[in-house]
């Protein structure tokens, strides 16, 4: 039969994904060689799945490309096609599904649109059976503040029958054609290709273009990819790879939220203390902000207090264990040789479904693809706003209570946003029609739930001649205090402090 209907089970999940080399026993009986199936069963319990259907024949473009470039001329016959596995949050069989199938009705679409919770991929492989996987985000918790940013939707037709997913693709390394950075950059591309417009490549293509720079080892088996590698694998994608070490005073939760906010991907890489401290990479997709600052996080430079200071978890797909693993920054293990404990500030200590803690990687270096035309890293546009608290302290505002968030945007979705603001004002109005560059940074300030100001920063700018375009006032008692005490300076020694664009400015 082309389909299989299945009540969902932990036993029914590893039975739909077994293949002639991996049997379902096999799976059970060995979950140290297969965590991403028992990641995978444990988040879908706890998406309230009901029901498997299974493709029982399906090509899949990934694997098939993968098949082409590696597995056709293996002296083992492995199949070129995969299976697709559907899961609903409803209960049906077979019958009822081969009904609504053969006679369409809105209701019955609408139902199981409504119950659809996305899809895995199963390859016909002997151990890394988790193919292309998108598969829904936990519903929104009331005390937990989680954000996906890098969603996209998948559009999926299950015999004619339209389904849809807003997910973000995750896939299990094979370490034949693609090592954990590989499929770290595959997950990112799959938003970036849909924020930029370039082309989506597969993981074989990744690896290729990674290996236009030569390392130590052949290309394919894949034995994994160093920085610069990863760094010409986004070049070749047509984008700017933006890669930098991580120290202990790096912004590191900052820097993910900054770029997260637009929906970039970032990739973290870095050694996993359970093999060694050999490398990883993981990609990093949403994160959760508590009340407070989190128990063990970044530092305040600039006496600029962020947002990502109050980050207590990411959630990372990570290849060693499944996509949204919950992340939580923990001490640096004191195991860890001196060349990770002296310049990492923290660790990531990932936790399945249930909150079972599992491996604990600590960041080495961060990697963003960005759009060529996004020049202004997060940290400089850090050290502006550095630069306006400072002028903030001059004024007399009294700034110790203010947190500030810093996001990349374009000028099409902040004019939308303007739009949408329940009462614009007379400035938003005018800004609405004002010429902006493409892509901004956009800073917010507050104290508490008290919105002090905003502020934009040029991302296509030079830094070093002021990127800063401009401040605008929301809360009037700062802004008479502000205004007061700036009025109390010369406009030429502030030009001489910082520069002629910034002055004109806070002058406005």
């Amino acid at each position: 039969m082309s389909f299989t209907v299945l009540p969902f089970s932990r036993d029914s999940l590893y039975s739909s994904l077994a293949n002639r080399f991996a049997t379902a026993e096999y799976i059970a009986a060995r979950s140290s060689d297969f965590l991403q199936a028992a990641y995978l069963a444990g988040y879908l319990e706890r998406l309230g799945a009901k029901t498997i259907l299974v493709e029982n024949d399906y090509i899949d473009r990934d694997y098939l490309t993968d098949f082409a470039s590696y597995y056709v001329t293996c002296f083992e016959k492995y199949d070129s096609r995969c299976k697709r596995l559907h899961f609903f949050s409803s209960t049906f069989d077979t019958a009822s599904f081969e009904r609504w199938i053969r006679r369409r009705s809105d209701s019955d679409d609408l139902a199981l649109q409504k119950a659809y919770l996305g899809f895995i991929v199963a390859r016909p492989l002997p151990q890394t059976i988790v193919g292309r996987t998108a598969l829904k985000t936990y519903e929104p918790d009331g005390a937990i503040d989680r954000r996906y940013r890098t969603l996209r939707t998948y559009e999926v037709n299950l015999f004619g029958l339209p389904l849809r997913v807003d997910s973000l693709a995750y896939q299990q390394q094979d370490t034949v054609v693609a090592a954990c950075a590989t499929v770290a950059l595959w997950s990112a591309f799959h938003k970036t290709s849909e924020l930029f417009h370039h082309p989506l490549l597969r993981p074989s293509e990744i690896t290729a273009d990674a290996n236009t720079v030569q390392g130590g080892t052949r290309a394919m088996p894949s034995s994994g990819l160093r920085v610069e590698q990863v760094c010409a694998a986004i070049r070749r994608a047509g984008l700017e790879p933006l890669a930098q070490s991580v120290q202990k005073q790096t912004l590191l939760m900052s820097t993910i939220h900054g770029y997260l906010e637009y929906g970039i991907p970032v990739i973290l890489l870095g050694r996993v203390e359970e093999f060694s401290y050999s490398g990883h990479a993981i990609t990093v997709t949403g994160y959760a902000l508590g009340a407070v600052s989190a128990p063990i996080g970044e530092q305040t430079l600039a006496n600029v207090t962020s947002i990502g200071r109050r980050i207590q978890k990411l959630y990372v797909h990570d290849d060693n264990i499944g996509p949204f693993a919950r992340s939580v920054p923990v001490a640096v293990p004191v195991n860890a040789p001196d060349y990770v404990s002296d310049y990492a500030p923290f660790a990531l200590q990932a936790q399945d479904a249930n909150g079972v803690a599992q491996a604990t990687f600590v960041p080495s270096v961060f990697v963003v693809p960005v759009y060529p035309k996004i020049r202004i890293t997060y940290s400089e546009a850090h050290v502006w706003a550095g630069h306006l608290r400072q002028m903030f302290g001059f004024a007399g505002v009294d700034a110790d209570g203010f947190e500030w968030s810093i996001g990349l945007t374009s000028t099409q979705r902040y004019k939308t946003l303007l739009r949408n603001r329940a009462a614009a004002s007379v400035e938003d109005a005018t800004r609405l029609t004002e010429g902006q560059p493409r892509f901004m940074w956009h800073g917010l300030v507050k104290r508490g739930p008290v919105f002090i100001c905003e502020f934009l920063i040029d991302a296509t700018g030079v830094s070093r001649s002021c990127p800063l375009l401009s401040l605008v006032w929301h809360d009037t008692p700062t802004e008479v205090i502000f205004k007061s005490g700036v009025s109390k300076f010369s406009k030429v020694a502030i030009e001489r402090i910082y520069s002629k664009l910034f002055a004109d400015v806070v002058y406005q």
